[in-house]
C-alpha cells in the first residue's frame, strides 16, 4: 500500500511539472505552498483592528485546513513593456504598479479586490504596504480577505486571513504570489500568478472543486485586465503563451515536498508550562481566542480561569491575559479569610496581567501580580499590579 501511494504521489509532481509553465515549477509551488510571514507582519495581523463584530483577524493555516492541496497559476508574457505617461515601464515597475493599483485591475461583479479599511488607504499605497488587508469578492466565493504579507522587488505575496473562531465551511486557506522574471529570449518580462491554497472545512471533493474553479477564474479574469492595460498602454503580450492551470492533489502525498515553512508561527496553541521551580503555571489555548491559564499553588491545587487572549497595550509585548482579582473563589484559593477578601474587594483591584510573546519553540512572559498584606489591626493594603514590579516567566510546550 506505501509503495503504492508513493507511486501515486511521483505521478502527481510529474503531472505537476508537466503542466506549470516555469522550468523551476518545484521551488516555486513549494514556495508558495511553504510562505508564512515573517514574525514582525504577523505581529502586525494580531495587532490590527478587531472587525466590526469584535473579532480579530488570524492567518488562514494550509497546514490545518483539510481540502486537497490546490495548485494554481496564470501567466502573461509581455513581449513589450507598457509606457505611462511617457515613461516605459521596467519589468519590476510593471509587478510594483499590479500592486500599487490592484483594486483597479477589477471587473465589478465578477472579481474584485476592495481594502477592507478604506483607512489603509495611505498604507497600501506606499512603497511596502505590508499589513494592509483586503477583500476579494468573486462569483463561487464568499468574501475573501486577506495582507499583504510579502512585497519585493520580484515578488509579493498575498496571505488568506480569517477572522477568530471556526472557519465557515466555503473558506480557503493559503497564499496567491504574484511573480515577476525576464521573457528570454524575448525582450520582455513574464508576470506571472501562483496560488497554493486548500479548503478549510469543505464537505465533500466536489465543494472543494467548485471552490478551485471560482479561484481560478478570478485569476484569469486578473491575468485579463493585466493584459489589457499592457496593451492598451503601448505595450504587446502575449497571453496564450501560458495561460492558466489548475491541479487538486492529496495534501498527505505531496505535503513533505511541498510544505516546508522556514518561519514558526506566533500565534499561540497548544499547552504550555512554565519552568520555574515551582511550575507555578500552565496555559491551555483553546480555538476559540481563548485559553485556561492554570495557577498551581504549594500544595499543587488549581486555579483554572478561562480567559479571553488579547493583544498587549504595547505591540512589542505580544498578548495579554487579564485574570480578576475580584472574585472571591480566585481569593480562597489563595487561603484570604472572608474578611480579607471583602477588604481585598472593596479596595477594587485591577486584574493581574500576563503578557506572552511567542519566541521559536517556547513562551517569553510577564507577570504582574496583585500584592496584598495585613496590618495588626486586621486592616488590608494592596498594591495594584500596574504599580509592582514584574515577574518574568518562561514557558515550554507541556509534557502532558
Amino acid at each position: 500500500m506505501k509503495q503504492t501511494q508513493t507511486k501515486f504521489a511521483l505521478i502527481v509532481l510529474l503531472a505537476i511539472a508537466t503542466t506549470a509553465p516555469a522550468a523551476d515549477n518545484f521551488s516555486q509551488w513549494m514556495r508558495a505552498a511553504s510562505f508564512r510571514p515573517d514574525a514582525e507582519t504577523q505581529q502586525k495581523l494580531a495587532s490590527a483592528p478587531a472587525t466590526a463584530e469584535g473579532k480579530h483577524w488570524q492567518f488562514a493555516r494550509i497546514e490545518r485546513s483539510r481540502g486537497d492541496l490546490i495548485l494554481q497559476s496564470s501567466g502573461l508574457v509581455v513581449t513589450k513593456l507598457p509606457a505611462v505617461q511617457g515613461h516605459v515601464f521596467s519589468s519590476r515597475e510593471l509587478l510594483a504598479y499590479l500592486r500599487l493599483h490592484l483594486p483597479e485591475f477589477n471587473e465589478p461583479g465578477q472579481g474584485q479586490f476592495s481594502l477592507v479599511n478604506e483607512a489603509d488607504k495611505s498604507t497600501w499605497e506606499t512603497a511596502a504596504g505590508i499589513g494592509t488587508i483586503l477583500k476579494l469578492t468573486t462569483a463561487g466565493l464568499p468574501e475573501t480577505a486577506c495582507v499583504l504579507s510579502e512585497n519585493s522587488p520580484d515578488r509579493w505575496t498575498l496571505s488568506l486571513i480569517q477572522t477568530e473562531g471556526a472557519a465557515a465551511a466555503d473558506a480557503l486557506a493559503g497564499n496567491l504570489q504574484f511573480t515577476v522574471s525576464p521573457a528570454t529570449p524575448l525582450d520582455g518580462c513574464v508576470i506571472e500568478l501562483r496560488a497554493a491554497l486548500r479548503a478549510i472545512a469543505a464537505p465533500t471533493r466536489e465543494d472543494e472543486q467548485k471552490l478551485a474553479d471560482a479561484a481560478q477564474a478570478a485569476w484569469t479574469r486578473l491575468m485579463d485586465k493585466v493584459s489589457q492595460f499592457v496593451e492598451g498602454n503601448n505595450g504587446a503580450c502575449v497571453p496564450e503563451l501560458l495561460g492558466s492551470t489548475s491541479r487538486m492533489v492529496p495534501w498527505d502525498l505531496v505535503a513533505k515536498a511541498f510544505h516546508q515553512p522556514s518561519v514558526s508561527w506566533i500565534a499561540l496553541e497548544g499547552n504550555w508550562a512554565s519552568t520555574d521551580s515551582d511550575k507555578r503555571f500552565r496555559i491551555e489555548f483553546r480555538s476559540d481566542g481563548t485559553c485556561d491559564l492554570i495557577e498551581f499553588n504549594r500544595k499543587r491545587e488549581e486555579l483554572r480561569v478561562n480567559l479571553p487572549i488579547k493583544n498587549a497595550a504595547d505591540p512589542k509585548d505580544g498578548f495579554a491575559l487579564e485574570r480578576p482579582n475580584d472574585s472571591k473563589e480566585t481569593l480562597a484559593f489563595f487561603g484570604f479569610s472572608n474578611a480579607v477578601q471583602d477588604g481585598i474587594i472593596e479596595k477594587m483591584p485591577e486584574p493581574s496581567t500576563l503578557t506572552i510573546v511567542r519566541d521559536g519553540e517556547k513562551l517569553t512572559a510577564k507577570w504582574l501580580g496583585l500584592a496584598i498584606s495585613t496590618s495588626v489591626g486586621g486592616s488590608v493594603n494592596i498594591t495594584q499590579p500596574s504599580k509592582g514590579k514584574p515577574k518574568t516567566f518562561e514557558f515550554i510546550p507541556a509534557q502532558d
